[in-house]
Order: structure tokens, then C-alpha cells, then sequence
């Protein structure tokens, strides 16, 4: 027993053992992974706050740029104005009119000088040839001025001052740091600006814009906390600085100075992070300094606090390691007792404790796996016997529910349970059905439309659950062996109301089935019954309902109540029939359509007519196309094409619109034939016509009744129809022909008169005269005389 202990000893401190230096080493990876953050994020820290205070310097930078800015415009407008530039000529002593051009100067500075939200402290021009300073509060003589309102304190006389302001200038700043200006009593630091008010020669006036160093420097200041920041010209002379004296920007050098971004220089032993950037117009350089001192007690912070937090990990890592390597260990020990007890394969004197585990671990996942396969095999088994089920059920439950619409009820009588156990149940008293008929139309293609109707099949199970209201109504979905669905609906009571919402639901099935399915289908509706009895008699309704799609047309919602007062006979007397055959005979199409469309208009108009009364004048319409067609003695293919056969489209037409259609192209076929072979006989006629006159005009006794008699032909008829065919009356014609010889004759012979007569047609010459004079408006003398002088020329 000792000897076991101490076994189990060993190897649980083996265990531990490992375990510790397995948990060491996992802990080391984020030690070395916090130095390398802490290295990152000092460089990060130097980066970001380079680029923060980069920032922050262009943002001043660019403020005080603007500030600028405007001063310099404001410059020029100043001494663009007229007013200021006429007064540089006035010299002493005043006259009126020079006092007022002073007072019109003090008024357009005061003008220019109406803002208070810059750095301008004041403004004032020099003007050297009349002595005198004006401002936008007043005029002032030189002396007076520089002695008591400005004073300039390192100019020893006025005469250095007066020096100073005739210079010429053009966009000069004078920012030495002394420039100190004792003025109203106080003293201040200012920037001047100077401006010649003419460049190109000197001593004609000079506008001096002072800017306060103090709200300069506030304007630099006010968006930074720590730090200092100042402001240089482009040759390294300070305009204004928070903290840093001249002798500091000298220390930095030239290189230095020209450099632009974050950088680290040494002024007296100490070491700054400079940055600078240049304004944007380019005469000016920013700089903010901030001891390196500050910064790395930052850098130092976050070091300290990265190996603070290193040594804690690791101190309470290790102690919780080997805290949990040793319960780990046991844990282990006792998981392979475990094993060894319930599976009877005891561990290997080589073999360690992890592989002993996976083994055994490996070989219950191989013993699980095949218990697994057996078990999705039975389930497989079991989901097919259930569809079994499922599609048996729902063939008995469809069997059982035909028989109910057929009138077998005697099952349902004597075996109500057997209905019961299939869901047939009928809670409430009211019953109707609706039947679904598919439309045969000629683009739906039979295979196409079969495999739509399956699956329509089953969608209607499940339509008619959201379409109707299942507190209200119980529907059932059967499908015939008509190819054909019936809706058994069990109402709950029985309303016009209810009626005229099943003929709504009605459309929004069928709707439905068309949008998704493109299949046009008929829906007959029956009335409402109160028995179980009578579901058969509401079926037969719904299918005499359908059945009047032959009047309705293709996807109509039909009621029965809509038809029951069918009207018994139909309009279609013979007096029409004969009329409608004369006017094909004769061509007349559009007369014909007319007689058509009065015919369909009197019988199924504001009219319903029973169904086998729709099916007997159906005949007759068809009868009537085919004694047309044997009227006029001519094949059918002649008229339609060998493809086309009139008698197969007629048998083929399902409804009133298909026989309208179909017998009015077929009428409209056969006028155009008509019409093209009164045409080709009218034309030979004609030819005929008009070679028999060629030939016999020179007759005597040639006339239009002579013509009519050849050619078996009323007087009328043949003068009708020679002037619709020539545009002429035959007698004119003939008339015409022999006066056209006559000319022949007159010019190129010498006959007589009365012989050229008889050769042309006429009797005697008094006519020919009578008839040539009349076509040619001269007399055949003076006819023939013109000529023969018209050949003599």
C-alpha cells in the first residue's frame, strides 16, 4: 500500500513538474509581447504628439496668416481711396477747402477702421508736405503728435521720427522687440506695418498700421496649454513669444531655423523638441518648443507602469500556475483511474499519460461513430415511412372528400369516424364549393401546364389557409379526377355578403395562380346550402358555373345565381344568314363584320343565354362559313394556304370571343379573294372591251349597243362600268378614236372630206365637221391648211 502512495507521489510531483514549466513558458509569450508593445507605443506616443502639435501649430499659424492677411488688404484699400491720396499735395497754411478734405480723410479712416476683433491697435498717415498726422479719432500737427499722443521712445528728436516716416515703404514690418510706443499716457509693445501712399517717390505720405504685440501674442497662446510658441520672420527676427527671449532663437542657427516638422536642439545644456511650420504666405515662421524633460516623464510613466504590470504577471501567473498544474495533475491521475476501471485497458509502463487518453479518447469516437451511423439510419427509415404515411393520407383524405361531392354520403353516415381520424370535420351548417378549371389556350403547352397543375396542387392547400378566414370558414382542396380542383367550403352562415366575398377570394386565387403560374383558370362558384346533402347538388352548380365560360370568356369568376335566368332561344333569323352570305359573296367585308358584330351584340349582350342554346347558334355560325365557302366554288387552300383549315378553327373555338374572331377573319379571307377575282375578271373584260372598239369604230354603223350585245351586257351596266374602268363615256371614247384617224388622215392625204367620213365612222361629212370642230376646235379645212403651212415652213 506505502509502495502505491509513494508510485502515485512521484508521479503527480512528475506531473506537476511539467505542467509548471509548460505554464512558464506560456506566460513569458505576453511578457516579450508587452515589451514589444511598450517599445511600439513610445515611438506611437513621439509620433502622435509630433503630429498633434504640428497640427495645433498650423491651425495658429494659419489664424494668425489670416489676421495678416486682411491688414495687408486693408493697406491697399486705404491707399486706393482718392480722398487719402489727394491730401498727400496740401500744404500749410490751411484753407477751408483743405480742412474739409481733412475731415473727409479722418472719416474714411474711421471707416476702415470699424472692426475690433483683430490685432490693429490703431492706425495713422504721415503726410510730410503740410506737417501733418491724421487718424481715424483726429488730425494732429507732427510735433504735437509725436510729442503727446505717440512717442516713439528710442527716436532721440523729431527729426529721427520725421526721418523714419518719409522713408518709402512698401509692405515694411518693423518688429524690433524695443519698439516700445508710449501713448495716451501707457506704454506698449507694437508691430508696425508701413505703406508709401506713393511707392515710386518718396516724402509724399505714409500710412503706419500699429499691431499690439500683447493681443498678437493671446492669439497665439489661446488654443495651446503648455509650451512655448513664437512667432519669426523669415530672416529669424522674433515679432512676438510667450517665453523665450532673442538669445534662445540665436542659439538655433540657420539650418536649424530653415528646417521645417518636429526636431530636437540644445539651447543652454537643455534639450528642447522643437516644431515649426510657415505660415501660408510665406513670411512667417511659427515655433513651438517644450522641454524633452516633460516628454520622456510621459515615456518613463508608461514604462514604469509596463514593468510593474510584467512583474505582477508573472508573480501571480507562477503562483496560479503551479496552484493549477498540481490540482491539473491530479485531475489527470484520476481521469486515467477512471478509464482504467471502466474500460479494463490498463496503461503501458512506456506509454505517457496524454497518449494513454488520446487512445482511449480515439477509441470511443471510433465506438460513437458507428452508433451514430446506425442511428441516422433508422432515422432515414423512419422519415420514409412517414412520407409514406403523410402521402397515403393525404390520397385517402382527397378519395374521401370526392365521395362526399358525388353524393356517396352513405360511408360518411355509417363511418363517421373513419372521416374523423383523415381531419374531415363540418362545424358549421352552410356549404358551397367552388371549382377551379384550367383554361386551354393555345400558347400553353400541354406538358408545361400538367407539371404546373401538380404543383398548383399543393400550393392551394396552403393558399386557401391565408385567403380565408379560418374562425369563419373550413375549406378543403380536392383534386378531381376532371384534372380540375373543388374548394369545399363550410361557411358559418349564409349572406349575400358571404356570396359576394367568395367571388372576391375567388379572383384573388385565381390571380394568383396566374401571376405566379401564367395559367389562366375559370372559376364556378354554387350557391349555398344548409345539408351535407347537398354538397353534390352545389358541385353540379359550380360546374354548370364553369361551364359558362363559353360565354364569359377565359378567367372569369362565374356564380350560379349569375345564370340561372338563361334565356331559352337566340337571335340568328335567315334574313341575316342570307344577307351575311350575299356580302361575302360580293366582297363587302365591312358589311359583313357589321352583321356579325349584330348578331353577337343582340344574343350575349345585357343577355344569358343557356349554354346549350350557345352551342346550337355556334353551329349555325359555323354552318353559315361553310355554305360561304362552298358558294363561292373555290378550295379552301386557294383562299387560306395549305396550312390553314377554317373547319378545324371553328370545331377548335371554346368561347363566343374565339368564334367571333375566327369566323370574322374567315369572312375577311374570303372577301379579299372575292374581291381579287372580280378584280382579274374585270380587267380581262375590260381588255376584251376595248380591242372589240379598236377593231369596229370605222363602222357605220358601230354604236354602244353593239358592244353591249357582243358581250352579253345591259347598256347600263356596260356604260358604268367602261367609265369607272377609264375614267370616260364610251360614246366620248369612240368619239375620240375616230377623230384621232381623222387627224391621220388630214395631214398625211389628200382625201375628200366625206371620204375621210366614211373611213372613220360617219355618215356624212356634216358630222365629222360637226364632231371635229368640237374636239379640236377648229374645222377639218382650216385643220389640214395649218398643217400643210406648218410643212411648207
Amino acid at each position: 500500500m506505502k509502495m502505491r502512495i509513494l508510485k502515485m507521489n512521484k508521479r503527480l510531483i512528475k506531473n506537476a513538474r511539467m505542467f509548471l514549466v509548460f505554464y512558464i513558458l506560456v506566460i513569458m509569450i505576453p511578457v516579450f509581447i508587452s515589451a514589444i508593445v511598450c517599445t511600439f507605443a513610445t515611438k506611437l506616443l513621439r509620433e502622435e504628439t509630433s503630429r498633434l502639435k504640428t497640427m495645433m501649430l498650423q491651425n495658429v499659424a494659419n489664424e494668425v496668416d489670416n489676421q495678416f492677411s486682411k491688414i495687408e488688404e486693408l493697406v491697399q484699400q486705404i491707399i486706393m481711396n482718392y480722398d487719402i491720396q489727394a491730401f498727400c499735395k496740401v500744404q500749410k497754411p490751411f484753407t477751408s477747402k483743405t480742412r474739409y478734405d481733412r475731415l473727409e480723410v479722418i472719416r474714411s479712416l474711421k471707416a476702415y477702421r470699424s472692426g475690433d476683433d483683430n490685432i490693429i491697435d490703431d492706425l495713422y498717415i504721415y503726410y510730410p508736405l503740410s506737417g501733418y498726422i491724421i487718424s481715424p479719432k483726429a488730425g494732429y500737427d507732427e510735433e504735437f503728435f509725436f510729442n503727446n499722443v505717440c512717442n516713439y521712445l528710442h527716436f532721440s528728436s523729431i527729426d529721427e521720427m520725421r526721418q523714419f516716416h518719409t522713408e518709402n515703404y512698401i509692405m515694411a514690418y518693423d518688429y524690433e522687440l524695443n519698439e516700445v510706443i508710449k501713448k495716451d499716457v501707457f506704454e506698449k509693445e507694437y508691430i508696425l506695418l508701413l505703406q508709401s501712399l506713393n511707392v515710386w517717390t518718396s516724402g509724399k505720405g505714409t500710412l503706419v498700421i500699429q499691431i499690439d504685440r500683447k493681443k498678437l501674442l493671446e492669439m497665439l497662446t489661446k488654443n495651446i496649454d503648455e509650451g512655448q510658441v513664437a512667432i519669426l520672420s523669415m530672416e529669424g527676427e522674433v515679432l512676438a513669444s510667450n517665453g523665450w527671449e532673442q538669445d534662445v532663437y540665436t542659439h538655433l542657427g540657420p539650418s536649424l531655423l530653415s528646417n521645417t516638422g518636429r526636431q530636437t536642439v540644445t539651447v543652454n545644456n537643455e534639450k528642447y523638441l522643437l516644431t515649426n511650420v510657415t505660415g501660408k504666405s510665406g513670411n512667417f515662421r511659427y515655433y513651438y518648443s517644450e522641454s524633452e524633460k516633460k516628454f520622456q516623464h510621459k515615456v518613463i510613466r508608461i514604462r514604469n507602469i509596463t514593468f510593474f504590470a510584467t512583474l505582477f504577471t508573472l508573480f501571480f501567473g507562477m503562483s496560479i500556475t503551479f496552484i493549477r498544474s498540481s490540482k491539473i495533475s491530479d485531475g489527470i491521475n484520476k481521469m486515467i483511474d477512471s478509464i482504467n476501471v471502466f474500460s479494463g485497458k490498463e496503461k503501458s509502463k512506456n506509454e505517457d499519460e496524454l497518449g494513454y487518453i488520446c487512445r482511449m479518447v480515439t477509441d470511443s469516437f471510433q465506438r460513437n461513430l458507428s452508433l451514430k451511423k446506425e442511428y441516422e439510419k433508422l432515422l432515414l427509415e423512419n422519415k420514409q415511412y412517414s412520407q409514406q404515411i403523410a402521402n397515403n393520407y393525404a390520397m385517402v383524405q382527397n378519395s374521401l372528400l370526392m365521395r362526399i361531392i358525388e353524393g356517396n354520403l352513405n360511408e360518411y353516415t355509417n363511418a363517421h369516424h373513419l372521416y374523423s381520424d383523415y381531419n374531415i370535420e363540418f362545424p358549421h351548417p352552410f356549404f358551397t364549393t367552388m371549382l377551379i378549371v384550367f383554361d386551354e389556350i393555345e400558347n400553353q403547352k400541354e406538358h408545361k401546364t400538367e407539371k404546373k397543375r401538380q404543383i398548383i396542387g399543393f400550393v392551394l392547400k396552403s393558399l386557401v389557409k391565408d385567403v380565408f378566414d379560418k374562425k369563419e370558414s373550413v375549406v378543403y382542396c380536392i383534386n378531381t379526377d376532371r384534372k380540375e380542383f373543388v374548394l369545399l367550403v363550410n361557411y358559418h352562415e349564409e349572406s349575400k355578403t358571404s356570396l359576394s366575398s367568395l367571388k372576391v377570394l375567388a379572383k384573388k386565387i385565381g390571380d394568383y395562380i396566374f401571376e405566379n403560374f401564367e395559367l389562366s383558370v375559370t372559376i364556378g362558384i354554387s350557391e349555398m346550402r344548409d345539408s351535407i346533402h347537398d354538397i353534390h347538388h352545389c358541385y353540379v352548380q359550380s360546374i354548370r358555373a364553369a361551364d359558362y365560360r363559353i360565354v364569359r370568356g377565359y378567367g372569369a369568376v362565374i356564380q350560379y345565381r349569375e345564370i340561372q335566368n338563361q334565356q331559352k332561344n337566340y337571335f340568328y333569323p335567315i334574313e341575316s344568314e342570307l344577307k351575311l352570305i350575299n356580302c361575302v359573296r360580293n366582297g363587302d367585308f365591312e358589311r359583313c363584320s357589321v352583321i356579325v358584330e349584330d348578331i353577337f351584340r343582340k344574343n350575349f349582350e345585357d343577355t344569358n343565354p343557356d349554354i346549350l342554346i350557345t352551342r346550337c347558334l355556334f353551329f349555325d355560325i359555323m354552318s353559315t362559313g361553310l355554305k360561304v365557302l362552298d358558294s363561292i366554288n373555290a378550295p379552301p387552300a386557294e383562299i387560306f394556304g395549305d396550312e390553314c383549315n377554317p373547319i378545324e378553327k371553328l370545331s377548335d373555338c371554346k368561347t363566343i370571343h374565339d368564334m367571333r374572331k375566327v369566323i370574322l377573319g374567315i369572312y375577311k379571307d374570303v372577301c379579299c379573294y372575292v374581291n381579287g377575282k372580280k378584280d382579274r375578271n374585270d380587267k380581262v373584260l375590260m381588255d376584251q372591251i376595248l380591242t372589240f372598239i379598236n377593231e369596229n369604230y370605222s363602222d357605220v354603223c358601230f354604236s354602244q349597243n353593239m358592244v353591249a350585245e357582243r358581250f352579253n351586257l345591259s347598256q347600263s351596266f356596260l356604260s358604268s362600268f367602261f367609265k369607272q374602268r377609264m375614267g370616260i363615256n364610251m360614246t366620248d371614247y369612240i368619239q375620240k378614236m375616230r377623230i384621232e384617224d381623222a387627224c391621220t388622215l388630214l395631214k398625211q392625204s389628200s382625201l375628200h372630206q366625206t371620204e375621210i367620213a366614211k373611213r372613220v365612222g360617219y355618215a356624212s361629212d356634216k358630222t365629222l365637221i360637226r364632231v371635229f370642230k368640237q374636239l379640236q376646235g377648229v374645222t377639218p379645212g382650216h385643220y389640214r391648211e395649218l398643217h400643210f403651212i406648218q410643212n411648207e415652213g
